[in-house]
């Protein structure tokens, strides 16, 4: 999930997300294995501390679009409504991280007098093996398969802007995540995004 849309060469915004905002709380590194399971088998995947990370994960679409307004916000871009359509699928087994996205971010606002639309869709799937040590998850053999498609209109009219995309899950950056029972925290270390994430399976 990697998808940041540089409005202006001073203005960057991640939608992603990724596992895509706000700072995230520092990691506890005992909390990633918070699951009563976590302790009941040293020889499972909680052994490695991401017993609570096993399993499939909704990602909170709304949350994310909000941290893109206050970032452009921040940035000096009158963006005021955020909306998200579709969602992000986060599958977690002993092995493997698959990220599933197809979600589109619609951001509204004014520049100078005018209206700016700017939607950015992100589609596909990404994938590889990770481990976790310290609450922090690495990984390796990571394919990435997200497509970032960004739209802007200004006053109706069409407009090119440069796009950056920077590091995040959709390169297999690594990340920092906060996990206790059904709520997941992730925040790749190098994006100013929080992913927040209710289990789901």
């Amino acid at each position: 999930m990697r998808s940041r849309l540089a409005l202006i060469p001073a203005l960057a915004v991640a939608a992603v997300v990724t596992l895509a905002g706000c700072s995230a709380p520092a990691p506890d590194p005992g909390a990633v294995d918070l699951d009563p399971s976590a302790t009941e088998d040293p020889s499972g995947p909680d052994a490695s501390g991401g017993g609570c990370l096993v399993g499939t994960w909704e990602l909170d679409g709304q949350r994310n679009a909000e941290q893109l307004q206050e970032n452009f916000a921040a940035n000096g871009a009158e963006i005021s409504a955020t909306s998200v359509e579709g969602g992000v699928t986060l599958t977690i087994d002993d092995a493997t991280m698959t990220y599933d996205s197809d979600i589109t971010y619609t951001m509204t606002g004014d520049m100078q007098g005018l209206e700016i639309v700017i939607v950015q869709n992100q589609a596909g799937v990404s994938s590889g093996s990770w481990s976790e040590a310290d609450g922090v998850v690495t990984f390796s053999d990571w394919s990435n398969g997200i497509a970032v498609g960004n739209t802007v209109t200004i006053g109706g009219v069409a407009t090119e802007f440069p796009i950056e995309i920077p590091e995040d899950l959709g390169s297999g950056t690594d990340m920092d995540v906060t996990c206790s029972g059904d709520s997941l925290e992730t925040k790749p270390q190098q994006s100013p995004f929080t992913g927040y994430w209710s289990r789901v399976g």
